[in-house]
């Protein structure tokens, strides 16, 4: 799973941090906290520890991967010598090859150019197949996304590679999400409206339609987000609607069962046996795999069957299970 802390966060914008506080210079320890889960003011606090920040400096670029790995996840450095203003060296070429793997996430120091004027850490959620990179500005949410390698190419200094761990998970299922907007049908939109409907925004009926009441309840969503509010799901919303990992562009949904507790999985689970008209769930969205949420499954399961269905009647949150349910 990749987070998208912004630094500037009031929960911690006035933390201390490299003589300033995170809100100033604390794009580093933000975009560490993107891609491994700890909070920012946590792994500032590391850096801090261990001498790899200082006024004027900033984060060290050393200092990354050693944060890394403290908060239990792999990294490389891939270059200890600043490539700004080169291109195409055997270190872009390794990285983006890397990338596209989906065994890991990254985190770029930029240069002078599109997304700062001296130096800047932002973290990468993946790279295409047709070279676009997909940005988690810490210091600016509307510069995240997707951009073309060429917004990147020739301003990076230091280039980083840090483990995706969904990558490594067993049993598991993964889907796809387009860009809906007032208007559309489909399947993707019947999964906005289950999951709205799950959090108290949208009280219509799951129909597949995008209609202006739900284009509403998503601005409702997005404005206590605190995203762009404009009433359109497109990567930002979703990425932080489902806040699952990704593999090659598409989410992961990971197997989980009774005990099972703080997976997103288990989260998005519930969310969809609530939001389902049948309303299997009447529970609190808890992340927590009890009780009356294996009891919920097992009563979705049952009604599956029923129409055809042929899932294993245990209260697991299986692949094939999964799949029945999301789409």
């Amino acid at each position: 799973m990749i987070y998208d802390y912004i630094q500037s966060d009031y929960r911690w914008a006035s933390h201390p941090y490299a003589g300033e506080n995170m809100a100033v210079a604390g794009c580093g320890p933000t975009s560490v906290a993107d891609v491994t889960g700890k909070l920012p003011p946590d792994v500032a606090d590391y850096i801090t520890s261990i001498g790899g920040a200082s006024y004027g400096s900033g984060t060290y670029w050393s200092a990354i991967i050693p944060a890394c790995e403290k908060f239990g996840f792999d990294g490389i450095q891939m270059n200890t010598y600043d490539l700004y203003g080169q291109s195409d060296t055997n270190v872009e070429k390794n990285w983006l090859k890397e990338m596209k793997t989906g065994k890991y996430y990254g985190i770029l120091l930029m240069g002078a150019g599109y997304f700062c004027r001296t130096g800047h850490f932002i973290a990468i959620k993946q790279v295409d197949d047709n070279n676009r990179a997909y940005a988690l500005d810490v210091a600016y949410s509307p510069r995240s996304g997707w951009h073309d390698w060429s917004v990147y190419q020739g301003m990076v200094k230091v280039f980083y590679l840090v483990e995706n761990k969904d990558a490594k998970k067993g049993d598991h299922y993964t889907f796809k999400t387009q860009q809906i907007k007032y208007g559309d049908k489909g399947l993707d939109v019947f999964r906005l409206q289950i999951i709205l409907r799950a959090r108290g925004y949208f009280t219509g009926k799951p129909n597949s339609k995008f209609s202006k009441a739900l284009e509403n309840a998503l601005k409702k969503w997005q404005a206590r987000a605190g995203i762009n509010v404009d009433g359109i799901c497109g990567p930002i919303s979703w990425a932080t609607l489902l806040g699952l990992g990704q593999q090659n562009g598409s989410w992961i949904v990971e197997e989980c069962k009774l005990g099972d507790a703080g997976n997103k999985s288990v989260y998005l689970m519930q969310e969809f046996l609530k939001g389902l008209p049948a309303n299997y769930y009447r529970g609190q969205l808890d992340w927590s795999f009890g009780p009356q949420t294996e009891k919920a499954l097992f009563a979705f399961k049952e009604v599956a069957n029923a129409n055809g269905a042929k899932l294993k009647l245990n209260g697991v949150f299986d692949k094939e299970t999964a799949k029945y349910m999301l789409g």
